[in-house]
């Protein structure tokens, strides 16, 4: 697979794997940073976010508290979760099959969302505008 159409990011994050798994796999946790609306249902979630924007992501894979996998729009998305030593873990983000003319958005969409989970899963605080005109597609990042 080309470099160009795989993204890999790391966060450091306080919370326990455990918790921060729940975050990853949970209609209500997910939620609270990345969607306005999550629902699992037969092996899929429906998201729906700020600008109306609705679409069904195929789970591939969950193994608590490690691994969650999803197809999310036309790429595969997986989550890996390692745990410290001294507390906390590290979330690991890795997006293939990323369009080539998608490449740069969603680097930038996932640094959104990773930031924003940090902020709920560590802080408790909600970064985003919940604003149906204040939305990725007028250039706002805390949509």
């Amino acid at each position: 697979m080309d470099a160009a159409n795989r993204l890999d990011l790391k966060i450091r994050l306080r919370a326990d794997p455990q918790k921060l798994f729940k975050c990853l796999t949970a209609d209500g946790e997910r939620e609270k940073y990345w969607a306005e609306k999550s629902v699992e249902l037969d092996g899929k979630i429906f998201f729906t976010f700020p600008n109306g924007i609705t679409i069904h992501s195929r789970i591939i894979t969950t193994i608590p508290p490690r691994i969650f996998e999803i197809e999310y729009f036309d790429s595969l998305v997986r989550f890996e979760i390692f745990p410290l030593p001294e507390n906390g873990c590290i979330l690991e983000l890795i997006n293939e099959r990323i369009p080539d003319q998608e490449w740069s958005e969603q680097y930038a969409g996932w640094v959104s969302v990773l930031m924003s989970l940090k902020a709920y899963v560590d802080f408790g605080v909600d970064l985003r505008n919940h604003h149906p005109e204040y939305t990725w597609d007028q250039m706002f990042i805390d949509n």
